[in-house]
Formats: structure tokens, sequence, C-alpha cells
């Protein structure tokens, strides 16, 4: 069974003018385990953050539904 893992992550975002800014941004992933979902948070993020990171945190999260949009 799947669970919703919120993974934050904290590393440098360049800026749209230029300067380095520490960032921490929440993801959510839908996996088996926190570890598993730890894992692909590192897999589908690094392609896009040179330097370092650091995943500050893995919570399950209880998410009931989720409405979307057209808009």
């Amino acid at each position: 069974m799947s669970t919703l893992f919120q993974v934050k992550i904290r590393y440098e975002k360049i800026q749209e003018n230029g300067l380095q800014k520490k960032v921490t941004e929440l993801y959510l992933f839908k996996d088996e385990t926190c570890s598993s979902a730890e894992s692909r948070a590192i897999e589908e993020i690094s392609p896009y953050i040179s330097g370092d990171y650091e995943i500050t945190s893995v919570k399950e999260e209880n998410i009931y539904e989720v409405f979307t949009s057209d808009d």
C-alpha cells in the first residue's frame, strides 16, 4: 500500500538576480516507506540541484483527497 510522504530539501538556489540563497522546498511522494520516499526524492531532485543539499525531514502525510482543476 502506498502512502504520501512530505520530503523537505534544503539547498542553495540561484535567484533571478544571480545571487545564491538557501531555500527549503517541500515535495510530496507516493511511496511504500519513508526511506524509499527519501531515496526517490534524491533521485528526482539531484539533477536540478548543483552543489550540496540536505534532506531535513521526511514525514508521512494524512491527505484524504486531492482536488484538481483544469484552470
